[in-house]
């Protein structure tokens, strides 16, 4: 495990937290973005801890380089929908969010990312759903032409014509 945060004061309490685990080991932790670069690169840690105000060194995209590397928990005070939002289309595992996660969250998101899952504190699992419903509302919105969308993989052979549902899908 690979702690990238900003502040040692910070860093040092979550790796306290996550030491209570017997099955967390963390190997580093630092809170310069090109060192963490180095570090995963080095140490192949399972999960990396970044805290998205980590300075990236000059030119680099600090999350993908990380998420080539390590699965990747999110650290963030962003609130704002669209900013999560934006945030969970990265090659991201878990996003937490300050304020909305107890320490044992923490441990929860390390454990379950480290396992294959997914981890979201309450505020981004609400940006996640948000962004989920807005896109089902784009799907479904007129094309330019006022034609309606058709789901993906049908084809609308003319306009007067039903699309046939297959017999065994039927409630007949």
């Amino acid at each position: 495990m690979l702690i990238a945060h900003p502040n040692l004061l910070e860093r040092s309490a979550m790796r306290v937290v996550l030491d209570t685990s017997e099955r967390v080991r963390v190997v580093a932790l630092t809170g310069d973005g090109g060192q963490a670069l180095s570090l995963a690169h080095q140490l192949q840690p399972t999960v990396t801890l970044l805290d998205d105000r980590v300075p990236a060194p000059h030119g680099a995209d600090l999350v993908d380089a990380l998420a080539q590397r390590s699965l990747l928990v999110v650290l963030t005070h962003a609130t704002e929908r669209r900013v999560l939002s934006m945030m969970l289309r990265a090659p991201i595992r878990g996003c937490l969010v300050y304020d909305n996660f107890e320490p044992t969250d923490l441990l929860g998101a390390v454990h379950a990312v480290a396992a294959g899952l997914g981890w979201l504190s309450p505020t981004a699992a609400a940006a996640a759903t948000w962004s989920l419903r807005e896109s089902a509302v784009r799907a479904r919105a007129p094309d330019v032409d006022g034609s309606p969308r058709l789901p993906a993989g049908r084809h609308d052979r003319d306009s007067s014509t039903p699309l046939r549902t297959p017999r065994a899908a039927r409630n007949a």
